[in-house]
């Protein structure tokens, strides 16, 4: 029953109901096998009444019985709030406007209150030293008289340094459409269309005008998403000057994207009705009854559950939160929010809702603070000379605030340590020493011990951190707090930076080298019921003199989930004492254990020169692969080889691009799009899965960039020719329309069939080409196009329908018009449309390039960002040069 008004009445049943603000119990008719009972405070008193006896009322006609057996019958307690009543008023009344005038009011006065309360030492709230702006602010122009808001995007370095702004914590929920990119920051600086800006977005923007400050930080629109420098980590790397300096942090706690908004009207939550009543002292009031089920919702919010807003919460000054049912301000002196409505109770996820209290001793200004913020601001204030909180305190705390941290979701398991450092930022003039993914290296070895405490196991993913630390899996991280002697010494720490200037940031790799009491074990992982004959799960046994092998009385969890492996020698090595739960097991790897496979998969690719070129970039990169020509007879050949834990990926070839998307894990849009796949990957989050993608169309268009009337420069708008109509015919539509934007395709192919298959597929596209077939006799009448793709196998024409293929090209290519062919045939190297195209007289290229143009992109997903940076390109490109020299029979 929503928002219902339940009209003064007296009957038999209701009269037997007495509201009061006192404890007490509530009865439930046992024979109706309920499980129910609560004694909450301000609870509805029921004096003798059974839920049956209400559902009688209810039948009878009674609003109230009615209302409250379909509540109760649920099995959820309740609770009265009675508007005008002090001794029964636990909540005020809520307030459907998120930000009413009366509430803007409160808070500009708090804000004025909080910023005027100076003395000679530096309050807990205030700003760090020295003064700084965000590279990148949006200005608030103008949001009044009824017109059109306008905001732009500014250079901090332009403005005052004195510059008030606000900054945004909220739920992206997904890609988002239009944010900062490199195309649209020149016109972002004179203007930000409205209608582009996500609600959530619009909303925070119209709040901080609201309170009188003209700036705001949106890290969607002050990051350069698709910058091709280090623009997103040198941002990441100063996000908690970010929050820590702003006037205060919008967080939309409402919002659960960034389309959803925050400022539209609040509404009365489902189990909440007004009722009229007379009270003990016989006068009538106004009452609003709500059960807690209706309350879980304001705790249940997206914006809570995500990782990246913890540190935005912990390193913000100030904070002026907007929920469902209620708008709260609170800074680091005043963290019991100030409220326009309901004042809840604390979200079990909120890094505030412990009392970790710091005792300053005479220091009343930090008095009673919480910890977090006072090694917040300890953190930003290294010089401030102060009594600071205990090191084990604030050791104990980083590990809370990590398990607390890992229990929230990331949409990228791959910034796991980029959304923690900005607080590692802050911890580290309170902790000192260095700081090892994820891990203070002073609190070595015992900060080793922690464990994946979630109910299930993930796999583990590639390359997210060092295994010796927690930001190299996924799940909730628990700590162990053991004093006991450490007997495991740690000899060094190394770790190498993806970028050198932040060192609370990712890391490439890590080694950790330590000395202690050991013994060799071998651990077995049996998971699989195929592979599982006598007996399922992890299990260790060691060899003794007498006995042979012996089971070891050792139980333990893995830290991940792991793929089947037979008997494998591992070490247990101790860290505190002799206790087995103060131990950690580590894979004693061999170089065979990170040997991967590469394969060109498809039928006829036996003398393919693609394996020495990939096998010269494995060796650039230090990496223990090689790469293969394998034929597969069938597709079930094809995806048994793709599931081997030893593939670490495939080039998809004739005939397959098409068949094998329905078996793959996931697809990505471009792939989506274009409707065939010629390449496989590990899902970096989840190896287990196998993705596919589409870079077939990158290498299209390389080569049509080489021999264009200027070399690199598109001829666009022009109408393209592809014979075929395959697998490959999809990248040729693809990089025709996308990149050379030619508006009509010409397609030559034997079999209507598949041409109108490909026309289908190329409704996907925006916008969307023109597909022509043109039949035998119709090219006469057609113009010439500019690009021409040859997506079919080498072979002399014999069928009347093939013949007019044959014709047909001959008449395009007869013209005195020229423009550039790819033929994209596997073998032989020189085919007979090559030949033809040169003989009138076109610049031709052949299909060996097309693999050198995607090489980059195919790696970037076999091996990971990092490591497609030291791509030897160039010597590639010379080894596969050379070996099309040598094999002049084939292609690729």
């Amino acid at each position: 029953m929503d928002d219902t008004l339940l009209r003064g009445h007296t009957c038999l049943h209701c009269q037997k109901l007495n509201l009061c603000g006192e404890p007490e119990n509530v009865f439930v008719d046992t024979n109706l096998d309920l499980k129910y009972s609560s004694s909450v405070p301000w609870s509805m008193r029921f004096t003798g009444v059974y839920l049956s006896d209400l559902q009688e009322g209810a039948r009878d006609g009674c609003s109230l019985g009615k209302y409250l057996s379909s509540q109760l019958g649920e099995g959820y307690p309740e609770k009265v709030e009675c508007d005008g009543m002090p001794n029964l008023l636990t909540r005020k009344p809520i307030i459907t406007d998120p930000l009413s005038d009366i509430t803007v009011a409160r808070i500009r006065k708090w804000k004025v209150r909080c910023d005027l309360s100076k003395s000679q030492a530096p309050k807990i709230c205030s700003k760090p030293s020295p003064k700084f702006l965000p590279n990148r602010l949006i200005e608030i122009v103008r949001i009044d008289n009824g017109q059109k808001p306008c905001v732009r995007l500014v250079e901090g370095s332009s403005l005052n340094a004195d510059t008030e702004y606000t900054a945004l914590s909220y739920c992206w929920g997904g890609d988002l459409k239009n944010c900062l990119k490199e195309g649209n920051k020149d016109s972002y600086s004179t203007e930000v269309p409205w209608k582009h800006i996500p609600r959530t977005i619009q909303d925070a923007i119209l709040t901080s005008q609201k309170l009188g400050i003209g700036f705001i930080w949106v890290d969607s629109l002050c990051i350069i998403q698709d910058s091709k420098t280090a623009d997103k980590e040198i941002e990441i790397g100063q996000m908690n000057q970010v929050y820590t300096h702003a006037a205060l942090t919008i967080v939309a706690r409402r919002a659960p994207d960034a389309d959803a908004g925050f400022l539209h009207p609040r509404s009365v939550p489902s189990g909440t009705t007004i009722v009229d009543f007379r009270d003990d002292n016989g006068e009538t009031r106004r009452g609003t009854l709500t059960f807690k089920a209706a309350e879980r919702y304001e705790d249940q919010n997206i914006l809570d559950t995500r990782g990246w807003t913890l540190q935005e919460y912990v390193l913000s000054r100030r904070l002026l939160i907007i929920g469902s049912w209620t708008t709260t301000w609170s800074c680091r002196k005043e963290r019991k929010e100030n409220c326009d409505g309901w004042s809840l109770d604390r979200d079990l996820g909120d890094p505030f809702q412990n009392d970790a209290t710091w005792a300053s001793g005479d220091n009343t200004e930090f008095t009673g603070a919480h910890r977090l913020d006072a090694i917040a601001f300890f953190g930003t204030h290294p010089d401030y000379h102060q009594p600071r909180p205990e090191d084990r305190l604030i050791k104990w705390e980083w590990y809370e605030l990590v398990e607390l941290y890992t229990r929230r979701n990331l949409t990228k398991k791959t910034d796991r340590i980029l959304a923690i450092s900005g607080l590692a930022q802050i911890f580290s003039p309170m902790r000192g020493g260095e700081y090892a993914a994820g891990l203070w290296v002073k609190d070595m070895p015992e900060t080793l011990l922690w464990e994946n405490s979630s109910a299930a196991l993930y796999p583990r993913p590639r390359d997210q951190g060092p295994s010796w630390s927690w930001t190299a899996i996924n799940g909730i991280v628990k700590f162990s707090k053991s004093h006991n002697q450490n007997v495991l010494s740690v000899e060094s720490i190394e770790c190498e930076l993806d970028q050198p200037g932040a060192p609370f940031g990712s890391v490439k790799r890590g080694t950790l080298r330590a000395t202690g009491p050991a013994l060799d074990l071998e651990w077995k992982c049996c998971t699989s019921p195929s592979s599982c004959k006598y007996f399922k799960g992890h299990h260790l046994r060691y060899l003794t003199p007498d006995r042979g092998y012996v089971n070891a009385p050792i139980v333990f969890r893995p830290d991940a989930k792991e793929s089947d492996w037979d008997w494998t020698t591992v070490t247990l090595l101790a860290v505190q004492g002799m206790d087995i739960t103060r131990r950690i097991i580590i894979t004693m790897a061999s170089e065979d254990q990170w040997k991967r496979t590469l394969h060109l998969v498809g039928i006829g690719v036996g003398h393919s020169i693609a394996p020495p070129m990939h096998n010269h970039i494995a060796q650039s990169l230090g990496l223990p692969w090689t790469f293969y020509a394998t034929e597969c007879a069938t597709l079930d050949d094809l995806m048994d080889l793709a599931r081997k834990d030893t593939t670490a990926g495939l080039v998809v070839t004739m005939p397959y691009k098409n068949a094998i998307i329905p078996r793959l894990d996931a697809l990505d849009d471009l792939a989506a799009t274009i409707g065939a796949c010629n390449n496989v990957y590990r899902d970096w989050e989840d190896p287990e899965k196998l993705r596919g993608t589409n870079t077939d169309w990158r290498g299209i268009k390389g080569c049509l960039l080489e021999k264009g009337d200027q070399a690199g420069v598109p001829v666009l708008n022009k109408p393209a020719l592809i014979v075929g109509a395959g697998g490959a015919s999809r990248a040729a539509v693809y990089a025709l329309s996308s990149y050379f934007q030619s508006s009509i395709i010409y397609v030559l192919n034997r079999d209507e069939q598949e041409v109108i298959d490909l026309t289908r597929d190329s409704q996907k596209l925006s916008p969307v080409p023109t597909i022509i077939h043109v039949k035998e006799g119709e090219a006469q009448k057609l113009e010439t196009p500019y690009y021409v793709v040859g997506t079919v196998p080498d072979f002399e024409p014999q069928t009347p329908d093939e013949l007019a293929v044959r014709a047909n090209l001959e008449e395009f290519l007869s013209r005195p018009e020229k423009g550039v062919l790819l033929d994209m045939c596997f073998k032989p190297r020189r085919t007979r449309m090559i030949k033809l195209a040169e003989q009138k007289g076109w610049p031709t290229v052949e299909g060996t390039h097309v693999i050198g143009y995607q090489i980059e992109e195919q790696w970037r997903l076999w091996a990971g960002e990092e490591r497609v940076k030291k791509l030897d390109r160039e010597g590639a490109w010379k080894v596969l040069i050379d070996t099309a020299e040598k094999s002049p029979g084939i292609n690729f």
